[in-house]
């Protein structure tokens, strides 16, 4: 059964103009490819339903209350646009192009990067009669064994995600989709996967939902923040949010110190507006790294006394760190290998896929270098004095 017409004729009109103009300002800012983008909304479309199910907030619903929960996503899914969830309406689109895409992707990530034992087909419907397993493609080799031996890294999927979107995002391009059409016929392609294979079709999409870097999770997100924390999520920056789901919902006193310090750091005191030294796009890369390193001495100085919140602290990654001399300069160095072994992100590169991938990287080396400048005993400066 489609899930609009579960509804029939008591839907509600629940598209937001609002919403629509800030989830595109969003975006914009994060200046993705035009393919990226599209391809990102109709994704966003087609997996928003499967993401609402397994949402870190509270909802505030019974999930065994069917009927609120379907109303309560289905005005979630309609804020952006409100689609009648028929594909038939979007037949200039070739709906094999995103299930070729959605399936290898989904392969890469399961089979490939975390080499699970459960073989992604074992997921999907297999029609005997018809010798027919819904929702298999052929896999993409090249694709595939380009990311043969790669670790499960958050660069690895970052770039994965990207050139997903874009794959899917060419063939919208072509037809001359926007962000809004884009988003109707992800939602439409949903409504169609289900009625053929509902626990399939859902499995393909959570494999790849549990790989969306912090940026894209971000987004994913949204929809939800403007309905139930709207002053929350105007408060913030894109950066912020992005931040915020580095910490993977973690919310304990190390985190909780970093991100009292990020609201300081960052933002003009009583206000929702960043610091001019910290304007992501005017502030040069390396005038921006450079500052965040220099500051996170100023955090030392604030947690000094409580320099046991972080060297007790699981998420580290240079552990032998803990409690030795080190100049600041050579402290930089092993911050910037040990991101780097973790997330497989170079911090001091050039060249990044989109403006939303650089801010990434600046929010893993800002929670990097907050944690780690405190796990030395002494800081040397360039004449050998402890800082």
């Amino acid at each position: 059964m489609s899930f609009f017409n579960f509804f029939g004729s008591n839907k509600k009109k629940f598209e937001s103009q609002e919403f629509f103009d800030y989830l595109n300002g969003q975006v914009k800012y994060l200046e993705l490819k035009e393919n990226v983008e599209l391809g990102m909304f109709f994704f966003l479309g087609a997996s928003q339903i499967n993401h609402l199910n397994h949402s870190p907030f509270d909802l505030g619903i019974d999930a065994k209350d069917q009927s609120r929960m379907a109303a309560f996503m289905y005005e979630i899914i309609s804020m952006y646009s409100e689609s009648d969830g028929d594909f038939a309406q979007f037949g200039d689109l070739n709906d094999h192009v995103f299930q070729y895409q959605i399936y290898n992707t989904a392969y890469i990530i399961n089979d490939v990067l975390l080499e699970s034992e459960s073989n992604i087909d074992s997921y999907l419907r297999t029609v005997d009669d018809l010798n027919v397993t819904i929702g298999k493609t052929d896999i993409d080799i090249d694709l595939m064994e380009s990311y043969v031996g790669k670790p499960y890294r958050l660069n690895v999927i970052q770039n994965l995600l990207d050139g997903f979107f874009a794959s899917m995002g060419d063939h919208l391009l072509a037809k001359g989709y926007d962000n809004k059409k884009s988003y109707d016929a992800g939602f439409a392609y949903y409504n169609m996967q289900v009625q053929m294979d509902s626990k399939g079709s859902m499995a393909l999409f959570r494999i790849i939902l549990t790989g969306l870097s912090p940026m894209y999770e971000a987004i994913w997100q949204f929809p939800v923040l403007f309905k139930m924390h709207k002053d929350h999520l105007y408060a913030n920056h894109v950066f912020s949010s992005v931040l915020q789901f580095l910490y993977g919902g973690n919310a304990n006193n190390t985190v909780n110190a970093i991100h009292r310090f990020h609201q300081w750091l960052f933002y003009k005191k009583g206000t929702s507006d960043i610091k001019d030294a910290f304007n992501f796009k005017s502030v040069e890369q390396d005038a921006m790294v450079v500052n965040l390193y220099h500051y996170s001495f100023e955090f030392r100085k604030a947690y000094m006394e409580q320099r046991s919140l972080f060297t007790d602290y699981k998420d580290i990654i240079d552990q032998e760190l803990i409690d030795i001399e080190i100049s600041k300069k050579d402290l930089f160095g092993k911050i910037v290998v040990a991101i780097h072994e973790k997330y497989g992100v170079a911090v001091t590169q050039k060249g990044w896929n989109s403006h939303g991938d650089y801010l990434q990287a600046l929010a893993i080396f800002f929670y990097e270098t907050s944690l780690h400048i405190m796990l030395p005993e002494t800081i040397l400066n360039e004449t050998g004095d402890a800082l």
